[in-house]
């Protein structure tokens, strides 16, 4: 494994891209639909997970933002491909 890395999950790998983007809305009243709006993009393919949700501000560096959206990817081609989809 090498740097003494280990997967958060046994059977996952470490080569795993986790892609990450924070959104800040502004007006609050508005997360239910920006949250819906970004689900679709969970349909892209070369996606291996997705969530969207919204934060729960519980890291006081993080109060910031309103919406989380995580994804995974096997590889940097697959998120290049994700990136490059026209959704």
């Amino acid at each position: 494994m090498g740097l003494g890395l280990v997967p958060a999950k046994p059977d996952q790998e470490l080569n795993v891209i986790r892609h990450i983007v924070f959104f800040a809305a502004r007006d609050r009243e508005d997360l239910p639909e920006i949250i819906e709006g970004l689900k679709p993009l969970g349909s892209i393919p070369h996606v291996d997970h997705f969530e969207v949700t919204e934060n729960t501000k519980v890291d006081l560096n993080a109060n910031d933002f309103d919406v989380v959206v995580y994804a995974e990817f096997a590889d940097q081609a697959a998120l290049g491909a994700y990136r490059a989809h026209p959704t």
